[in-house]
């Protein structure tokens, strides 16, 4: 990141027009890596299947499930495990009447992940894109908080290019997931998301 010479765009904005330009000139970048259609395809670029995302992505719920299984970490607590299990089942009510277009998705999408000039607050570079995958634009937006500077671009997101009622809820299935994916490939374990996500879920479970 260095070499563009540039900041995080989690650094604050030096007015609130240049924080508005910025979210404006993000959304416009991400919004070119969504405009890019799979045409049916679903799915990371070394595994990628003809499939609709729900049953891809219970697909994917289950090779972690099985995993994580395998792996027996003693920090996931037996609640842990619960709201796993309740979330596998609940799949097919959670993603009822989806039918959103797969797209090619940046992976990784958070303030840290984008360059900007510290002088002008202008957008310089998407920085460190997650897996390359077809995935519907609610799954790329995922990552971005629910609070403060994240959650204002996310906002400015969805005035722009709206997405499907169920991201109110399976926002936080998949970040629930994407920790223990993190888990098992790395580790790593983020609790505090892992809980939040857990917590804004739950009233969704029946």
């Amino acid at each position: 990141m260095a070499r563009y010479n540039g900041v995080s765009a989690e650094a604050p904005a030096r007015t609130a027009d240049r924080w508005t330009q910025l979210c404006e000139q993000i959304v416009e970048g991400v919004l070119a890596w969504h405009r890019l259609e799979s045409h049916g395809l679903v799915g990371s670029v070394d595994s990628v299947q003809e499939n609709r995302w729900p049953a891809w992505y219970r697909q994917r719920v289950e090779v972690l499930w099985s995993t994580l299984g395998g792996l027996s970490p003693p920090f996931l607590t037996l609640e842990d495990r619960q709201m796993l299990f309740r979330s596998r089942q609940q799949l097919p009510r959670l993603f009822e009447g989806f039918d959103d277009p797969c797209v090619l998705v940046h992976g990784n999408l958070r303030l840290a992940s984008v360059l900007k000039d510290a002088r002008s607050d202008q957008l310089i570079a998407m920085m460190q894109p997650g897996t390359i995958l077809w995935a519907p634009r609610e799954y790329d937006l995922m990552r971005l908080a629910d609070s403060g500077a994240e959650a204002s671009l996310l906002q400015y997101y969805l005035q722009r290019a709206p997405v499907a009622e169920g991201f109110v809820w399976r926002r936080w299935l998949y970040q629930m997931w994407d920790c223990v994916d993190t888990l098992v490939s790395s580790g790593q374990f983020d609790r505090p998301r892992f809980d939040h996500a857990c917590r804004q879920l739950l009233p969704w479970l029946g």
